[in-house]
């Protein structure tokens, strides 16, 4: 009777002979690092794990892969930087660990809430005419579902493109400042 074998026994019986070559290790060693960066930001947002314990983390990649990841995770943190999102811990991260300079993302941000909260109010007057001027439906009591409207919908969408571009512009420009401090530093 012949023995039964699992996936694994399979795989490795069938790659036993395989040898991965310099280029490939490398490759495949920026790809565990991405992945591993990804991981602990993705942790990092979501408050399952603390600064403390990201720190160390770190401190631990770059003592397995080499000055290279203070670099990647700032990409990584900026990749994760967007209009909509609260990018309170993010930018906190980039300015006190990376020594990044980040006023203008936060003003970007503050600009683009406010420019969605004076359009909101702009577009809850407009429906509040309509339903006043083409039903007859007024009062303090009345309050439009804007989330619903087309229009405020493909307004807000424009708002938030135009924001999500500026950002886009000043993330590449800290991305490029980064390489020069990074290249000027000792870790």
């Amino acid at each position: 009777m012949s023995e039964i074998k699992s996936t694994l026994d399979l795989v490795m019986e069938r790659t036993k002979n395989l040898t991965m070559n310099a280029a490939e290790k490398e490759k495949q060693r920026k790809i565990d690092l991405k992945k591993r960066l990804a991981g602990l930001m993705q942790k990092f947002q979501d408050q399952t794990i603390k600064r403390t314990e990201l720190l160390k983390h770190l401190n631990e990649l770059k003592n397995t892969f080499g000055h290279g990841v203070e670099k990647r995770m700032a990409d990584e943190i900026l990749g994760r930087i967007d209009v909509g999102k609260d990018n309170d811990r993010c930018l906190a991260l980039l300015t006190d660990y990376f020594g990044l300079e980040i006023s203008i993302l936060k003003m970007i941000q503050a600009e683009f809430k406010q420019d969605l909260q004076a359009g909101e109010t702009d577009r809850i007057d407009i429906l509040k005419s309509r339903l006043s001027d083409h039903y007859g439906i007024s009062g303090t009591a009345v309050i439009p579902n804007i989330e619903i409207d087309p229009e405020w919908q493909q307004e807000r969408n424009a708002i938030t493109e135009r924001f999500r571009i500026q950002l886009e512009i000043e993330k590449k420009r800290l991305t490029s400042r980064q390489s020069d401090l990074f290249n000027q530093r000792d870790f």
